[in-house]
């Protein structure tokens, strides 16, 4: 309902990969197959709902299954950032992906969108680290791609953005 998660992993080292964020309006849903994907880990205050189970409930079960294909994706799309990109590109195609998520339940009007993650976290999803992170972001601003409206809240030019992760690829 409203607040951000993360699911991640922590390694014996400390190190804690982020694999993807769940942001107002997702679904949380068991993993497939029973499958260790993480733990959920809340970024700011959450509020959750049950959604209803009825035993024959063709809607839960579209749901759930919804849910599970759009979790692959968002992990396909994390791999191709990890794997594919430079640092600028990942953060670019990760702002990209969260500001279209967000427009779609109503949270961005597509020129501003809600930015609650510290820089550690940011980078944690990236693979990069909170110092690079900053390097980044400076370079986002100096294109004008975004700008921090306020502390907690980006303005973002989806067509530079693009342009930058069109150049990394």
């Amino acid at each position: 309902m409203s607040g951000w998660v993360c699911r991640q992993i922590i390694l014996r080292d400390g190190r804690q990969p982020i694999f993807g964020f769940l942001v107002p309006g997702d679904i949380i849903a068991p993993d497939c197959e029973r499958l260790l994907l993480g733990s959920m880990v809340a970024l700011t205050a959450v509020v959750t709902t049950d959604l209803p189970v009825r035993s024959g409930n063709d809607v839960f079960q579209l749901a759930v299954e919804a849910a599970a294909e759009e979790r692959e994706r968002f992990l396909n799309q994390q791999v191709l950032r990890l794997g594919g990109m430079n640092a600028l590109c990942r953060a670019a195609h990760l702002l990209l992906e969260l500001s279209e998520r967000l427009r779609r339940t109503g949270l961005s009007d597509g020129k501003t969108m809600p930015f609650p993650l510290k820089q550690e976290t940011f980078g944690s999803a990236l693979g990069i680290t909170a110092v690079h992170v900053n390097r980044v972001l400076r370079q986002l601003r100096e294109s004008e791609a975004i700008d921090y409206a306020s502390r907690d809240c980006l303005r973002i030019d989806a067509e530079k953005r693009s342009q930058c992760v069109e150049m990394g690829q």
